[in-house]
């Protein structure tokens, strides 16, 4: 179908530029799809490794028109004007071809590798069949956008409410949101597992560190 819901999670940044010359940054992560912008939290003083493990829906977007996301990583500030640690962009086709991906994408400051920020993409294509005047599949009873049998397919479970459910349990999630020892899942949000990242604050062994 070219319109769907794009589901976006923002796991968590591993920075190479540091705007800070004393003290640590203060990063929060902006997202945009054409004129769809959402933005994360602002991690005070977590520096150059900011998780964030945030959601975020893009709602009706079209495959022909919304064909690139770009996510801005920058450092708060008090005094003057927010500091751009890096952008990233990434085409979205590939993500409408693949429906569920998990990605690293490299974050550039005029011209050089900045860090990268991981991020996961699950695709929601609308359903045409109208049945009884109401909108059958991704949607739920009534029509109203859900997690339950009429939300997500496989995703998460509970009542097609508006909102996950507290103990929820993850099906299929996001495939491969802990291969390798990556971030964790969200707690009390229908995710199941660890907040945060696998391992010592990061990717495995080695990622993103506590340093």
């Amino acid at each position: 179908m070219s319109q769907g819901n794009l589901v976006v999670f923002v796991k968590g940044a591993k920075l190479t530029r540091d705007t800070e010359t004393f003290g640590k940054m203060d990063p929060y992560a902006v997202v945009t799809i054409g004129k769809f912008i959402e933005r994360t939290s602002v991690k005070d003083s977590a520096g150059k490794f900011p998780v964030w493990n945030q959601e975020f829906t893009f709602r009706n977007l079209d495959v022909n028109i919304h064909t690139k996301i770009h996510i801005k990583i920058l450092d708060k500030d008090t005094v003057s004007d927010d500091d751009l640690v890096g952008v990233a962009e990434y085409d979205l086709q590939t993500v409408y071809g693949s429906r569920q991906l998990d990605r690293n994408l490299d974050l550039t400051f005029k011209g050089k590798k900045s860090g990268e920020v991981a991020v996961s993409f699950n695709w929601l294509p609308h359903q045409n069949t109208l049945q009884g005047g109401k909108m059958q599949g991704m949607y739920g009873p009534g029509g109203q956008i859900g997690y339950g049998q009429g939300g997500y397919q496989g995703g998460y479970q509970g009542n097609a409410n508006m909102g996950y459910p507290n103990s929820g349990q993850v099906q299929t999630n996001y495939q491969s949101m802990n291969q390798g020892g990556g971030y964790g899942q969200v707690q009390g949000a229908g995710y199941q597992g660890q907040m945060g990242y696998g391992g010592q604050q990061g990717y495995g062994q080695q990622g993103y560190g506590g340093q």
